[in-house]
Order: structure tokens, then C-alpha cells, then sequence
């Protein structure tokens, strides 16, 4: 992201294009979210579900996910872009 990492959301505003932040969507939405945290947590929920439904179980992957609920959600691109209007 050119020139937003560690800047304030008003500096952001100012240094990313609405075409960039277009570009960082279609990313996202192609390969998951940015943050390595939710990436890894996805990748062992998914994991956890197959071995679960393998044994017979019926969770989902966020049954797995325990750290991943509403009220804690990343909001993505397009939620913060129609924010900052």
C-alpha cells in the first residue's frame, strides 16, 4: 500500500488513490485478507473443520475461530472506503 502503512486515516485518505484502493480489493477478495494473524487462523479453523467432519463432527470453521466474531471483524475495503465519504 503506497505510503498508508503507519499513517493516520486522514494522511491515508490523502495518499491513496480510489483506484489503488480498487486494485487492494480485488487483491483481498482473490487471496483473504492483508493481516497474517487472520490468514494463519483461517488456514488452522479450515484444517480443524476437515479433521472434525472426518471424525464424524459437524462444526464449522468458525467453531475454530474463536477470536473471529462481529463485534472484532476487520471491516474491508470497500466498508472503509464508503466510511471515510
Amino acid at each position: 500500500m503506497a505510503g498508508v502503512g503507519g499513517r493516520t486515516i486522514a494522511e491515508a485518505k490523502q495518499r491513496l488513490s480510489y483506484a489503488e484502493a480498487m486494485r487492494w480489493q480485488a487483491y483481498m477478495q482473490k487471496r483473504g485478507p492483508l493481516c497474517e494473524q487472520r490468514r494463519r487462523d483461517w488456514s488452522f479453523a479450515l484444517l480443524a473443520m476437515l479433521l472434525d467432519r472426518q471424525l464424524g463432527g459437524r462444526n464449522e470453521m468458525i467453531d475454530f475461530m474463536p477470536y473471529d466474531s462481529d463485534e472484532d471483524r476487520e471491516i474491508g475495503l470497500h466498508e472503509a472506503l464508503e466510511r471515510w465519504q
